[in-house]
């Protein structure tokens, strides 16, 4: 479509989308645009066709002598001297169809459009980046957890057998960025495992204690024994501060207030990571992820292929959750399951993580690795 007279945007170089019915040019200087109004005096426009290519349609960035239309059709017996032709620019839907053949190919096009949405969030992945990791210096390090008002990592380190109470075992502190590690902060543990923070306290899971830590005197403050407990693995607190530990050899999680344990839940086959998330505990129970609601209505989250370790959250109802063997998995909101790391081949295992919301980093204790890694969220 050429133009007579000079405009910065010719107002019928491009087709009128505003209107779905087929128009003619005649009805085109009536069409109201949104951003553009038709300057004074368009009775000087002169409007030609060029000569039509088949199959092509007119594309508002080609130049004018480029366009072309396989939309323009003779209109036989017209009263109108300006063009022989007419412009249809919605092939699916003509206004001349009967009203259920309209209905039908609007159902197409939303069940196209579904398919697309559908597979686009499908086609959605996550990964990990490493960004360091620490000499094989830490003596076999079960969980990390950053203290974000200290900018510190805590680490529970074993330094001997996972279950044996040999008094080897401790807590280290290391710096966010891996380089400056401490690792006799605390002594004089057994098999620490799980840690969980409220106020200046830090906890300690500990064979059949829960080691409440003075933070800031870097000091033990009490333990907390739990009668008929003797593998007392991953800890949590939540916002009142209840502390809730897992214990993997007798399928319970205990829940502490005012430091008195007692059973929250039972019959927990392989209990092991735990997540407070306001009045919903995020539990492993071997391959599952489940969550407990205020009432203990016991919900799946989703299944994994190997037994669950670590737990973290990540934003809109999504889980980082580790296996010990060596698997670091994304679980989405719907059950979805990705594997972003996996190390069981280098004899690196991936115990109980740690997560910066902030940052999206991960840490990763390696266990017999015996070492630190931490990894960006991408």
């Amino acid at each position: 479509i050429k133009t007579r007279r000079h405009h910065p945007n010719p107002p019928y170089r491009q087709p009128c989308l505003m209107l779905k019915k087929t128009i003619t040019v005649k009805e085109k200087r009536n069409c109201k645009r949104p951003k553009f109004q038709l300057p004074p005096r368009t009775s000087r426009l002169r409007v030609t066709f060029l000569p039509i290519q088949p199959n092509q349609l007119i594309h508002p960035n080609q130049p004018i002598n480029q366009h072309r239309t396989s939309n323009l059709k003779p209109r036989t017996n017209s009263k109108l001297k300006t063009s022989p032709y007419r412009l249809n620019f919605n092939p699916l839907i003509n206004p001349g169809q009967p009203l259920e053949q309209k209905q039908t190919a609007m159902k197409k096009i939303v069940l196209i459009a579904s398919v697309v949405v559908t597979t686009t969030a499908t086609a959605q992945t996550h990964k990990l980046q490493k960004i360091w990791e620490t000499d094989t210096i830490v003596a076999v390090p079960e969980s990390v957890l950053l203290d974000s008002k200290q900018n510190i990592l805590y680490v529970s380190l074993i330094d001997g057998g996972p279950w044996d109470a040999d008094g080897k075992g401790g807590v280290g502190k290391l710096s966010p960025d891996g380089k400056k590690y401490n690792g006799t902060w605390i002594t004089g543990l057994n098999a620490p495992k799980g840690l969980g923070t409220f106020k200046d306290k830090l906890y300690v899971a500990d064979l059949n204690n829960v080691v409440v830590i003075d933070a800031k005197k870097a000091s033990i403050d009490k333990k907390i024994e739990i009668e008929g407990a003797s593998g007392l693995n991953d800890i949590t607190v939540d916002t009142k501060g209840n502390v809730f530990v897992s214990d993997s050899k007798t399928a319970k999680i205990w829940r502490i207030t005012n430091d008195v344990p007692s059973i929250y839940l039972e019959n927990i086959t392989g209990a092991n990571g735990l997540k407070a998330i306001g009045d919903v505990l995020v539990f492993a129970q071997g391959k599952l992820l489940q969550k407990a609601n205020a009432q203990k209505e016991i919900t799946k989250i989703a299944e994994v292929p190997n037994g669950i370790d670590g737990i973290e959250p990540v934003g809109n109802g999504d889980f980082i959750v580790t296996a010990w063997q060596g698997y670091v998995y994304y679980v989405s909101a719907n059950g979805n399951v990705e594997t972003l790391l996996d190390t069981h081949a280098a004899n690196k295992n991936t115990a109980d993580i740690g997560y910066d919301p902030v940052k999206r980093i991960i840490y990763v204790p390696t266990f017999n690795g015996k070492t630190v890694a931490a990894y960006s969220l991408k």
